[in-house]
C-alpha cells in the first residue's frame, strides 16, 4: 500500500500482537555505525546506529522531513523506502534508552563519542526539528509573531490565561530599550560608512585605539545580532517575540557603543547628564509599564 504522503514509498502501519501476524512483521537489523565501537555484531543503545530493511520488500524504514495532515497531528510521517541509499541519515535509527532489570547498568565510559561530531550533529537536529515546527494554515496562532514586528516592538506575548480569576502577564519589552538599540544598528551602519569615505577622502582621524574600539565594542555585537536574528527569518517554523531576545542583547550592546562613541569628546558634566536622562526615561518607561511584569488584575 502507498504511503498516505509520500506516494512513491511503502507505508508503515503497527497490528497484531505477539500471536497475530505474518512474515511483513519481520525486518532485518544492518549496522550502519558505532561511534564508540568498532564491533558491529552488537546493538548498544545511542551510539549504535543501523537501518531496518523489510524482509518481504527489501525496502528501509525511513522517517524524513514530512508532515502527516492533521488526523495525524502534524507528526514525521514514517515509511518505508525503496531505494538502498545507506548514506540516507533518515534511515538511520538508534535505540535511545534500554531497562533490563537482568543485566548490569551499562558503562558510562563506553558511551564516549567524538566532540565536533556530536556538535555538528546537535545543531543539525535542532534545526531539522525548529524547521518541522510550521505554522498550522487551519489553526489561528494568536501568539505567534513576524520577525520584523520584534525590532520596532509592534507585538508583545501573553503569557496566560485571560480568566478573570487569576493574574495576568504580558511579554512587552521596554520602548526606549527596543526602539533604541534597532535605532542604533543603523546609527552604526551609517557612521561605518562615515569614517571609510572619510579616510578614502584622505582623512586621518582614527587612531589605531579607535579603530580597535570601533571593531571590538562596535563590530562584534552587530555581528552577534544578525547570527541570532537571521535564522529565525530564514526558517518557516512559527516564530514568538522571545525568539529576537538573544539577539536583543547584541542590538543593546550596540547601542552602548554608539552612546559612548557619540558623548565621548564631551565633558563629564555633561555626559552624566545626558545618562541621567535616559536612565530616567528607561527607569520611568519601566514603572509605567510595570504591572505587566509584575501582574495584572
Amino acid at each position: 500500500v502507498a504511503a498516505p504522503v509520500t506516494k512513491a514509498d511503502w507505508e508503515v502501519s503497527c497490528y497484531g500482537n505477539t500471536t497475530v501476524g505474518d512474515t511483513k512483521d519481520h525486518w532485518t537489523v544492518e549496522v550502519v555505525r558505532d561511534a564508540a565501537s568498532s564491533d558491529y555484531s552488537k546493538l548498544r543503545t545511542l551510539t549504535t546506529a543501523f537501518r531496518l530493511k523489510h524482509i518481504d520488500l527489501g525496502c528501509y524504514l525511513r522517517a524524513g522531513n514530512v508532515n502527516l495532515p492533521q488526523w495525524g497531528f502534524k507528526q514525521i510521517e514514517v515509511t518505508c523506502v525503496k531505494e538502498n541509499r545507506p548514506g540516507d541519515v533518515y534511515t538511520h535509527w538508534n535505540v535511545e534508552s534500554h531497562w533490563n532489570e537482568k543485566l548490569p547498568a551499562g558503562d558510562p565510559g563506553s558511551y564516549k563519542s567524538p566532540f565536533f561530531r556530536d556538535f555538528l550533529h546537535l545543531n543539525v537536529a535542532m534545526m531539522t526539528s525548529n524547521n518541522a515546527l510550521v505554522p498550522d494554515p487551519d489553526k489561528q496562532d494568536d501568539l505567534a509573531s513576524q520577525f520584523w514586528q520584534w525590532p520596532i516592538l509592534h507585538v508583545g506575548l501573553r503569557m496566560c490565561g485571560w480568566d478573570d480569576n487569576i493574574v495576568k502577564y504580558f511579554l512587552l519589552g521596554n520602548p526606549a530599550v527596543y526602539w533604541g538599540s534597532t535605532a542604533s544598528l543603523g546609527v552604526f551602519g551609517l557612521m561605518v560608512l562615515w569614517y571609510l569615505i572619510r579616510w578614502q577622502r584622505g582623512y586621518a582621524e582614527l587612531t589605531p585605539a579607535d579603530i580597535d574600539q570601533i571593531h571590538y565594542s562596535g563590530l562584534y555585537p552587530v555581528i552577534g545580532w544578525f547570527l541570532h536574528y537571521l535564522p529565525f527569518v530564514a526558517m518557516a517554523r512559527v516564530t514568538y517575540v522571545h525568539h529576537y531576545y538573544p539577539a536583543l542583547y547584541f542590538a543593546i550592546l550596540t547601542c552602548g557603543f554608539c552612546l559612548d562613541w557619540a558623548t565621548r569628546g564631551l565633558r563629564k558634566s555633561v555626559q552624566w547628564g545626558l545618562y541621567a536622562v535616559l536612565y530616567a526615561v528607561i527607569i520611568g518607561l519601566f514603572w509605567t509599564f510595570r504591572a505587566i511584569c509584575f501582574g495584572m488584575e
